[in-house]
């Protein structure tokens, strides 16, 4: 039927497949696709699927019958020919080329990435040295919520450091040819600083002028503006500033007493307002430094690990970031042009944070794989529930236009469901890890990542491996998802109303592994428009799905 050559490519982590078939089955699988072609031609004289292959050559193109009858032998005999070639796909396939004289197809396959463990990650060990929660942070805290309820009090004295001076304020500018222009008069009020703030207006060092003067005092203070100041308009040029202080306040903060946080809380007492906020303080410590923690595990697991994968599986990632940067920015409110700027605008640093996440993806699912952690049933509604937020957030929580959506794009669900599903997998896996890390045995981290992984901790844990690019904070969806999936939110209205099953537990960038492209003409189906013939463009790579379907 076919003949198989295979050359690697180290470098791309890829095999170049010169599939060469055998000349009868490419005659057959040219009749086929004519007969397809006719039952949608409607040629005059002949009843759908009955005109003669000569006449349907001559309406179509004798080389798009051809190469059409190539796609078809390969999309039929792909895993064959992958089987024969001994090669794993990692990522799309992509055709390069299609011969008829001999019939064949230039194949190019990206290989599923080799990961290869230099030391056994359960002996991984890194300090685990969670920060504590000091008296000194306490009294910065109290002391910064103390001055939210500051009162300013007119004084009769010199201005100081802390004050704040009402003045009115006029300026005259001068240009180095000695032109003058008057800057007009305006009441402001200022605070006092000692240090020369570079931002503080009208120039840095102005308001530390003013300590000393008291109300009714005038003072006149010039300064030449730099060539590169904010402001363009005073670029190079000398103003001169006239002052007349009219009042000086200085702030007064209440005293920190048990009835002063009675009054203002909901807790009894200092103390007890202590001790929650020194709680609060903790929690946010630790979720930071798991965090942190998390990140310096897999950076010393990666620092033993030799991988391999091809660049294709960095593309599939980027699409992954991209389109949960978009579920991100519906949300909060971005429009089409706004979001098609954003993602234009942080490309490169998007592509650059993919290479760092596949990395760390690639490992968490290796270890997932080997230890066989698996989402249980509960776990898989809650991911479904996930996915339907997200349909819903894309489609402005418009149930109709949710499913509209559905319809139109019917692997939008599948693909975030996949996305989710892996992010909860790889949670499991850093929980191991991160156990592992501390110092726990296999059983106990085992234990704690089969019990622990729930959608929260998936918030949590993903954070570090699974970083939607910039603004808007990669997880708040998830988040907020979770919590209305927790509380049924999700309703009656559910869009996605079937759970789409992984095929492996590898992620969907290793599954969808076969050449994408529009499906081969056989007898029952409908051929597509004839159409110039085309190699090696973003229309000729099929998924291993498409394959089996078409097979079928």
């Amino acid at each position: 039927m076919f003949t198989v050559t295979k050359t690697l490519d180290p470098e791309k982590h890829q095999a170049i497949l010169t599939v060469t078939f055998d000349p009868k089955a490419f005659e057959q699988a040219k009749r086929n696709v004519a007969r397809a072609y006719a039952q949608r031609l409607h040629i005059p004289g002949f009843r759908p699927g009955k005109a003669p292959y000569a006449l349907v050559a001559r309406r179509v193109g004798e080389r798009t019958l051809a190469e059409d009858a190539l796609r078809e032998l390969l999309y039929n005999h792909f895993d064959d020919i992958l089987n024969q070639a001994e090669v794993e796909p990692g990522a799309p396939s992509q055709i390069e080329s299609l011969q008829l004289d001999p019939p064949t197809v230039v194949l190019r396959v990206p290989l599923k990435p080799d990961i290869v463990f230099k030391e056994d990650y359960k002996s991984l060990r890194v300090p685990y040295e969670p920060p504590q929660v000091t008296d000194e942070e306490i009294d910065q805290a109290l002391d910064s919520w103390r001055r939210v309820f500051v009162s300013m009090e007119t004084v009769d004295r010199p201005a100081q450091v802390g004050d704040v001076v009402i003045m009115d304020l006029k300026g005259e500018l001068r240009t180095p040819e000695g032109e003058s222009t008057d800057l007009g008069e305006q009441e402001v009020s200022l605070l006092v600083k000692d240090d020369e703030d570079p931002e503080e207006w009208p120039y840095p060092g102005f308001s530390k002028e003013l300590a000393g003067l008291k109300v009714g005092d005038e003072k006149t203070m010039t300064y030449t503006y730099p060539d590169n100041a904010v402001d363009e308009s005073v670029r190079g040029k000398t103003v001169t500033y006239h002052v007349h202080v009219k009042e000086i306040q200085t702030p007064v903060f209440p005293e920190l007493t048990d009835e002063f946080v009675r009054e203002n809380t909901e807790y009894e007492n200092l103390e007890a307002m202590r001790e929650a906020l020194r709680n609060e303080m903790a929690e946010r410590k630790q979720r930071e430094y798991e965090q942190e923690y998390l990140r310096q595990v897999l950076e010393a697991l990666l620092e033993r690990t030799e991988l391999r994968y091809p660049p294709e599986m960095i593309d599939r990632v980027v699409q992954e970031l991209e389109q949960r940067f978009a579920v991100e920015a519906h949300a909060a409110g971005a429009s089409e042009e706004v979001l098609r700027e954003l993602l234009q605008s942080q490309r490169d640093s998007t592509r650059k944070q993919a290479e760092e996440e596949l990395r760390k993806r690639l490992v968490l699912d290796q270890i997932a794989q080997d230890l066989g952690l698996e989402p249980d049933e509960r776990d898989r509604e809650l991911i479904l529930k996930l996915t339907t937020q997200d349909l819903l957030t894309l489609a402005d929580h418009d149930v109709q236009k949710a499913r509209r959506l559905q319809r139109e794009h019917p692997d939008l669900a599948a693909d975030l469901f996949e996305l989710h599903y892996g992010m909860y997998r790889r949670a499991m896996a850093a929980r191991y890890l991160t156990n592992i890390a501390r110092g726990k045995s296999h059983e106990e981290a085992l234990t704690a990542a089969l019990g622990k992984a729930t959608a929260e901790g998936q918030a949590e844990e993903t954070s570090a491996t699974d970083e939607a690019p910039s603004t808007p904070e990669a997880g708040s969806t998830t988040e907020a998802a979770t919590e209305a999936s927790a509380s049924g939110a999700a309703g009656p209205d559910t869009v996605a109303t079937a759970t789409p099953e992984p095929t492996e537990a590898a992620p969907a960038a290793e599954r969808d592994s076969a050449p994408t492209e529009a499906e081969t003409p056989s007898e029952d189906a409908t051929p597509p428009e004839p159409q110039a013939p085309s190699t090696a463009d973003a229309d000729s790579s099929l998924t291993h799905d498409d394959a089996k379907s078409t097979e079928a």
